[in-house]
């Protein structure tokens, strides 16, 4: 399956846990021939997709883990960390398809965005009846963050009105 990717079966195990994190120099020479093998050769292709999925998936668990450790359970709804995971997933699926490497940007700041995005997404469709705007929910989320560097610094509970002041709201 990795004969694409590796030259000899020697250098590295597809299935290993410890993936070696890629270089953008790399992710650009993968994302390169992606590009050149899909419209040739099909199953090369998904194998440098499948790879790419791989090697990528830390930015979705490092993700996920911020908005697990950050929002407050009620923020989240019924999603858990799991669930949080899984949204980030498809993030990144979304990212390795639709990635432009000629508009010279990382991958990983792409990716990244399109994993924030539909974990927030999922958040959003998970837990209210009457739906929140994407941008009025990261407000809450930042003023609640500011609210608990409030109580931990100052050692007081700040008003909803006190934190939007600190914030220029």
């Amino acid at each position: 399956m990795n004969t694409v990717l590796l030259q000899n079966k020697s250098q590295s195990n597809f299935y290993s846990k410890d993936y070696k994190i890629l270089t953008r120099k790399e992710t650009l020479k993968l994302f390169q021939k992606k590009e050149a093998l899909e419209k040739r050769n099909k199953r090369e292709a998904a194998e440098i997709r499948n790879y790419l999925w791989e090697m990528n998936r830390r930015l979705v668990f490092k993700t996920a883990s911020r908005f697990a450790i950050i929002c407050p359970r009620n923020l989240l709804g019924s999603l858990d960390y799991e669930d949080l995971v899984q949204e980030g997933l498809l993030g990144l699926e979304e990212a390795i398809n639709r990635y432009k490497w000629k508009k010279g940007f990382a991958f990983s700041t792409y990716a990244t965005w399109l994993i924030r995005h539909y974990i927030l997404r999922g958040i959003g469709n998970s837990f209210q009846t009457i739906r929140i705007p994407l941008s009025l929910r990261e407000k809450i989320m930042k003023l609640n963050k500011k609210k608990e560097e409030i109580i931990h610094s100052e050692g007081y509970i700040p008003t909803d009105k006190e934190v939007g002041r600190m914030m220029g709201m």
